[in-house]
């Protein structure tokens, strides 16, 4: 039988109950600026009713707090890891896009290629009708070194942005790694925590908060299951197994994780690449851990396709010939010397199998097509099996970054410079001597290349080609630093009379009446350049802006205001209504005991 009190006990267990709901509230409200930080609710049950012997059966014996707990949801988490990559990826291009898009710049501000590109020829123009003018020459030989090195230095700051992302590749993999850690720590002290019966409110809201870090750099998935008694698998122990994948391939299993390691490249990728760029790997086997598929998100991904983007464009083409240390390549998407961004020495995968090459060499038919020898470095048994297979020279990224615009540039200096030094060799210098190139090429050991293997059917890596020739290391030839060693009339021309231009007409036609880059005329090569940057710079900019306004819609992370002050008053009110059941029991209490002397 209940106390004659007993009404007392079940007002004041109303009144406790609420006192914790509120101070909950309270602590929502403090956190409201909290980073990471979930809103918490405290949650109520009954009492255990009592058996009462009586007709009406048990009864009933208040409320009390079982827990406090977050309020989060899985579906919703999901979802703003799966929108916290889209946005950390785009947010990151949209940073180095501007770059991008600063060095090909040409306004009223900053002098580009479409002004030092016209004054050039506006300077060739001035040859007309005075072609033996040393100050003339001298002109056109000052803008044509202006010519050189715009393209030296948009190539050198395009390395720079390189060399930039990939030390900054390295930070965000040790990140990676910082945070994993982390992550595993915290799942150890969440269960011993927890396995007691409590809740880690606030170590979940650290952990949550570093998946939504992670998710910024890289696609997550996150798993978390009960843990069973093994003996009595439908006994829950209180712990759980959390685990993190990333890019698919798990990264945090409980409290144990797994790390990842950049290694420097020995070879390039690309002609133009830096030295030393890092190949992500996982630490404990030592596997690729590959970030630029379709399927992966993140800042992570970002960065590798800025630094390494070649638009599907690196080499690619099916394996006809293989024996010994000798691979024949046929079927390429290289047609030309022209085109070629092919390392001189690198490593060509075939298959899942990498081999490194240590020379090759280009055949072109008649009909265009193209063969590629490669010698590989070591002899390998088993070479005839990969007869039919592709093979490939870099990773194939669907992306416009730094490696596309150093190719781009490359493709429209060979075929500008060799149009123009063609028509050079036509001539003579003032000195009635065959003019050479005008336009050359520096090697790596300080030697001028000046292409005299340029239109060979046979060019090897080593040939002094147009292949050789880069943005970086275009340079007018010393001999022409003299302003008499510059062509204007072909021989006989030169003959009938010293001041004959015969050459000045074919030398401006090149400036935007012949098919130089992409189907267009040399003055409209900035305007592609331009348009690619552009496209890609204001997509990035609108998707980025559109995946962060849906990452702060799907987030179930914070407090709301609003509503922890409706909570807090409706908590007043239920903790007055016990207060007052207190107040009318008590008097019920005194009326017995003084009226009727119980």
């Amino acid at each position: 039988m209940a106390s004659t009190f007993f009404g007392l006990t079940i007002a004041s267990s109303g009144l406790r109950a609420y006192q914790a709901s509120a101070n909950t509230v309270a602590n929502n409200i403090s956190n409201v600026d909290t980073n990471g930080y979930s809103k918490q609710v405290t949650n109520m049950k009954a009492n255990h009713a009592l058996r009462g012997y009586t007709e009406y059966g048990t009864l009933s014996t208040g409320v009390s707090a079982e827990s406090v707990t977050q309020v989060r949801s899985e579906y919703y988490d999901n979802k703003y890891w799966q929108y916290s990559g889209y946005q950390g990826e785009y947010s990151e291009k949209v940073k180095y896009m501007t770059q991008f898009e600063n060095y090909f710049q040409d306004d009223s501000t900053i002098k580009g290629f479409s002004s030092i590109y016209a004054e050039f020829f506006n300077d060739i123009d001035s040859l007309r009708g005075n072609p033996a003018s040393t100050s003339v020459r001298n002109q056109v030989i000052s803008s044509a070194k202006k010519f050189c090195s715009y393209f030296n230095t948009v190539s050198n700051g395009l390395m720079k942005i390189q060399e930039d992302l990939n030390e900054q590749i390295k930070t965000t993999v040790d990140e990676v790694n910082s945070i994993a850690q982390k992550i595993a720590l915290l799942n150890d002290q969440i269960n011993d925590v927890e396995i007691n019966g409590s809740y880690a409110n606030d170590m979940r809201d650290q952990r949550a908060l570093l998946v939504d870090q992670l998710s910024a750099i890289v696609a997550v998935e996150v798993e978390e299951t009960k843990v069973v008694n093994s003996k009595y698998p439908d006994m829950y122990t209180g712990a759980t197994n959390y685990t993190v994948k990333i890019n698919g391939l798990t990264l945090i299993d409980g409290s144990q994780y797994r790390q990842l390691e950049c290694e420097a490249r020995k070879y390039k990728d690309n002609q133009n690449d830096a030295e030393g760029l890092y190949d992500i790997k996982w630490a404990d086997n030592h596997s690729d851990f590959s970030v630029t598929s379709a399927l992966s998100t993140g800042s992570l991904k970002s960065l590798m396709q800025l630094r390494d983007g070649n638009n599907h464009a690196n080499f690619s083409g099916t394996v006809t010939e293989a024996s010994g240390r000798q691979l024949v390549v046929s079927n390429c998407n290289v047609k030309s010397e022209l085109s070629m961004n092919l390392p001189p020495q690198g490593v060509i995968t075939i298959g899942n199998r990498e081999y490194t090459y240590s020379s090759f060499s280009m055949q072109q038919t008649p009909s265009g097509e193209t063969t590629f020898s490669f010698t590989i470095s070591s002899e390998i048994s088993g070479m005839s099996s990969m007869v039919g297979r592709q093979a490939s020279v870099g990773e194939s990224i669907d992306f416009k970054g730094v490696c596309y615009y150093q190719s781009q540039m490359n493709e429209f200096l060979r075929a500008f410079t060799k149009a123009f030094n063609d028509i050079q060799h036509k001539g003579v210098d003032l000195n009635k001597n065959p003019m050479g190139s005008f336009f050359v090429a520096e090697s790596v050991q300080g030697t001028e290349l000046g292409f005299a293997d340029a239109g060979n059917d046979r060019i090897l890596s080593t040939s002094d080609s147009y292949y050789r020739l880069t943005a970086a290391n275009l340079k007018i030839a010393d001999a022409s630093k003299d302003p008499s060693i510059f062509a204007t009339a072909y021989l006989d021309d030169f003959n009938n009379g010293q001041d004959n231009q015969s050459l000045v007409e074919e030398m401006q036609k090149l400036q935007k009446d012949v098919v130089m880059y992409r189907g267009s005329g040399g003055d409209q090569f900035l305007a592609t350049l331009i348009s690619d940057v552009t496209v890609d710079s204001e997509e990035s900019e609108l998707l980025s802006n559109n995946y962060s306004t849906i990452t702060n819609i799907v987030s179930i992370s914070g407090v709301d205001e609003d509503e922890e002050a409706l909570d807090l008053v409706k908590f007043q009110n239920a903790y007055n209504l016990c207060s007052k059941v207190v107040q009318i029991m008590s008097e019920m209490y005194d009326r017995l005991i003084t009226s009727t002397g119980v």
